[in-house]
């Protein structure tokens, strides 16, 4: 009886999902740094991204808006000369060829239906997605403005190293 009450509460949320629309991503802040005398060496970088919700998003089941911030982080390093990096040096902004921050805020427009629970894990889950082809056109914005030939970001492959978010 749970197992058909789970599947039914699954069905539900992956409806209320399709419902859901995009209505908003908007920059908020941005923060860009790099080091000229460190890109020298353009193939010896590595390249750690990452993406984090900041604060819980907000969802108003009266008019079905659910909104919140995401940030994004671009960092670009030197690579280690040892075959196991020292994290704490690759997250160090004073090790960067490369520091990138970016937030924004994103607004969904779901079912009313959805219980705060169910909006946070909508967002959770979603918001990152939705936000990361504007950070990458973003970062190659930047890099552009500043003369700086970097490697595209990956499409689809994030290495959520910074900060130790590895969800």
């Amino acid at each position: 009886m749970a197992k058909a009450a789970r599947a039914s509460s699954k069905e539900s949320y992956n409806q209320a999902v399709k419902e859901a629309k995009l209505l908003d991503i908007r920059l908020t802040e941005s923060n860009w740094e790099f080091d000229l005398s460190r890109l020298r060496e353009i193939d010896q970088l590595q390249k750690f991204t990452n993406q984090s919700i900041l604060d819980a998003p907000h969802f108003s089941p009266e008019n079905g808006r659910l909104i919140g911030k995401v940030v994004c982080n671009l960092l670009i390093t030197p690579n280690s000369a040892t075959d196991e990096p020292d994290a704490d040096a690759q997250t160090e902004a004073s090790q960067a060829a490369v520091d990138c921050e970016a937030t924004y805020i994103v607004v969904f427009d779901v079912p009313k239906t959805f219980t705060s629970d169910d909006a946070a894990k909508f967002f959770e889950s979603t918001a990152k997605f939705a936000v990361w082809p504007y950070f990458r056109s973003h970062v190659a914005n930047l890099a552009a403005q500043s003369r700086l030939e970097l490697p595209p970001l990956p499409l689809t492959t994030l290495l959520q190293r910074i900060r130790g978010d590895t969800d």
